[in-house]
């Protein structure tokens, strides 16, 4: 066979076609195969950075209301309510305050007195509250009345409001202390309705489809949980030595990781057994800073949620690779088939060709040399 293509036969060509068809979609398969987990890392990184980001992003828009209302309730602090004039007045100031929060979870602003009785209520909806409820075995109230100047913010666990409109729900207090003459004078808060907050700040945090979000204190409760919420007030440690004592020291790590105040994200592996959401979770988390406390925004998707279309896309491609590599593989062994079907069958018509070019050549000699006899014997006579 000439090494020149000119030289080529037809069989020899599609021999080398095949060849190449067949090596460009082994190339092909290769490339897809030993790059896929690099392609999926550059995927879970990104999506990994921008749970990160949204984590971010919730907490500090968190800080942000918070802020702003420890801004008004130092400016109210000033404000006495101990006769009734300076009461009526000082509840003006509070319903202008009020007001402002409309659609916030604000709820309302409240004077407490150095005696820790609630001498002054004013919410958005104007509904009364009984005055003189007790409010000094509160925490707000034991820590305000420690402070030595009114330069302080605290902020409350999610504790149950004893009276107004959320009476017996769950809220957050933010509480400064009120100082006059530089001795104590009693404290003005603000009610703020958990479950809004939770709803407004916490699980509109959704970057893609069934993202879970969920709010930790530095010492691991969590103040809002994942799935149907049946966690909210247990502790994150607890619950890992419960249900998961096999990974408790893996998921002890990462718990450390997420309350350590850092704003990052990592990739977990998460059984979560009762909603069976089982496999690898994308976790971003930042940490959300004000007053006395700290808490952790933490946002979750699953890797299946994230990256299931992209990896349904590649099992996709790697399927068309592998027909379009059969395909290719089949229409050379064809080829070849029918090359050879057809060299067998030209073969046998040669045959037969030259088989029936004999008989005639035999039978044309035959009867030469009967006609040469008959000749001879005519000139005999």
């Amino acid at each position: 066979m000439s090494i020149w293509p000119v030289h080529w036969k037809l069989r020899t060509l599609v021999i080398v076609l095949t060849f190449v068809l067949v090596s460009i979609f082994t190339l092909s398969t290769l490339l897809v195969y030993s790059t896929r987990e690099e392609v999926v890392w550059i995927q879970t990184t990104r999506i990994g950075t921008d749970e990160q980001v949204v984590a971010r992003a919730g907490a500090k828009r968190i800080e942000s209301f918070f802020r702003r209302v420890e801004t008004d309730l130092h400016i109210l602090s000033q404000a006495r309510a101990v006769g009734e004039y300076e009461r009526s007045q000082t509840g003006s100031l509070l319903e202008v305050a009020v007001d402002r929060y409309a659609g916030t979870p604000l709820v309302s602003f409240v004077r407490v007195n150095k005696d820790g009785q609630i001498v002054l209520s004013i919410n958005r909806e104007r509904i009364p509250m009984s005055e003189n409820v007790d409010a000094k075995d509160r925490s707000y109230f034991i820590w305000a009345k420690e402070q030595t100047d009114e330069a302080g913010v605290f902020l409350s666990e999610p504790i149950i409001a004893r009276a107004g409109p959320l009476q017996g729900q769950k809220i957050l207090v933010i509480a400064v202390p009120s100082y006059r003459d530089g001795v104590f004078d009693g404290v003005m808060f603000a009610s703020i309705a958990f479950d809004q907050l939770v709803d407004e700040y916490v699980k509109s945090l959704a970057v893609y489809e069934g993202v879970q979000a969920m709010l930790l204190d530095r010492e691991g409760n969590i103040l809002s949980g994942l799935f149907a919420q049946d966690d909210v007030g247990h502790n994150a440690r607890e619950i890992i030595a419960s249900d998961y004592p096999d990974k408790q020291k893996l998921y002890e790590g990462y718990l450390a990781e997420i309350l350590s105040g850092v704003n990052s994200w990592v990739e977990v592996d998460l059984d979560f057994t009762q909603e069976e959401q089982g496999g690898k979770w994308i976790v971003g988390f930042a940490p959300m800073s004000f007053g006395n406390s700290l808490w952790s925004v933490v946002v979750l998707v699953s890797h299946n949620e994230a990256l299931g279309r992209f990896e349904r896309y590649q099992q996709y491609s790697q399927l068309g690779l592998i027909f379009a590599g059969l395909g290719v593989v089949s229409i050379g062994l064809l080829s070849i088939v029918s090359m050879r079907k057809a060299q067998l069958v030209w073969y046998k018509r040669g045959f037969e060709r030259a088989k029936k070019l004999k008989q005639d050549a035999i039978q044309a000699v035959g009867i030469d040399g009967s006609s040469d006899k008959l000749s001879g014997k005519n000139k005999g006579n």
